[in-house]
């Protein structure tokens, strides 16, 4: 700092020789030269209020050609279009990859790139059979090759469109958090498939714009991408859900856009990490933002007591409104791999 402060200060000692100089040459009888006066900033556009469809299910592609103007200010037309061209130029030569025996041979070019940014996303190479509602299945092999080049390839929009938000001096920017935050912050892979991306106002929560701006930010996605279905908010009142649309016209969400109020007191968004990666394949900047690893950690560990401590008064005979003992041990699961994840050596016998 002292460095530059002295560099400052002999740049200025010679302004005011030269200054010096000017003037007395002026003085002697030589013409004067005018200042040049600075011209205003343009002010920068800002995402405006734009009616989203009453009917999500009846959204056609004319309608989402218009509806993608939404994002003019930062995305010129054919700055999308291009995009949205070589987007899906990669998806259709990674499609060409067929499974060998449930097994795929060679990682997709869309999810090498994510995978480079972040090597411990999670990347199934194979199609195994899981437990649904009906017992035993198997998804068709183009299902699910298209459901993780789908994630892979939301995950590098998103990036996309934050750096592009970031850069055009938009008031929202966008976080991921769940599981996808601890993949891009720990050296282990850490499985998980679906994408949870909060959509954070810079300036203030103003509910009619945030969920606007996260309505469009889904339909942007899902003109961006074939096969994908939006469903506006519903059970969860801030949350827009993308999804699969696989050969049976069945649906599997990959991604939820939540707009919900982050409490000015909650401490688990205090911290941010961001990252910046140039995705050569689409000649576009990314930028990717969370919560720091020890902020995700602190919130894990949180719930994982929280809903130890109502397992716990449970087991002593005190009714815990809306929260049964399944749905506590489920939830405690569901931390305690997270927690496991980020800090293997935790005593949970000691939380």
């Amino acid at each position: 700092m002292a460095a530059a402060s002295n560099s400052k200060s002999n740049k200025s000692s010679k302004s005011n020789k030269s200054s010096k100089s000017k003037n007395s040459k002026n003085s002697k009888g030589k013409r004067k030269t005018k200042s040049k006066t600075k011209s205003p900033k343009t002010p920068v556009p800002k995402l405006q209020y734009m009616a989203l469809p009453e009917d999500f299910s009846k959204i056609t592609p004319a309608d989402l050609d218009q509806l993608v103007l939404f994002w003019t200010p930062i995305f010129k037309r054919q700055e999308l279009v291009s995009l949205k061209e070589k987007i899906n130029a990669m998806i259709t030569e990674d499609q060409k990859i067929k499974l060998v025996n449930k097994n795929v041979p060679e990682v997709w070019s869309v999810c090498k790139i994510v995978k480079k940014f972040f090597p411990s996303y999670f990347i199934p190479m194979k199609n195994n059979s899981y437990i649904g509602k009906m017992g035993y299945g198997r998804h068709q092999e183009v299902d699910f090759s298209n459901y993780q080049i789908l994630c892979c390839t939301t995950m590098l929009l998103y990036g996309i469109i934050t750096y592009r938000l970031l850069m055009h001096d938009q008031d929202y920017r966008l976080i991921f958090k769940g599981g996808k935050a601890i993949q891009m912050g720990v050296n282990a892979e850490y499985d998980s498939e679906d994408i949870d991306i909060l959509v954070d106002p810079i300036h203030g929560y103003d509910p009619v714009m945030i969920n606007n701006v996260s309505g469009h930010l889904a339909l942007l996605i899902k003109w961006l991408l074939p096969n994908v279905s939006v469903l506006p908010p519903g059970a969860n009142p801030h949350v827009y859900k993308l999804s699969y649309v696989n050969s049976y016209g069945a649906l599997r969400p990959f991604s939820d856009v939540d707009f919900k109020e982050v409490e000015v007191m909650d401490p688990f968004f205090k911290e941010m990490y961001t990252t910046h990666e140039y995705i050569s394949g689409l000649e576009e900047h990314a930028t990717f933002r969370r919560p720091t690893i020890e902020k995700i950690l602190e919130e894990k560990i949180f719930y994982y007591t929280k809903y130890k401590r109502i397992l716990e008064k449970i087991g002593d005979g005190v009714e815990a409104e809306g929260v049964s003992k399944r749905s506590c041990k489920f939830f405690m699961d569901k931390f305690k791999r997270a927690i496991t994840a980020i800090a293997p050596h935790t005593d949970f016998d000691h939380l």
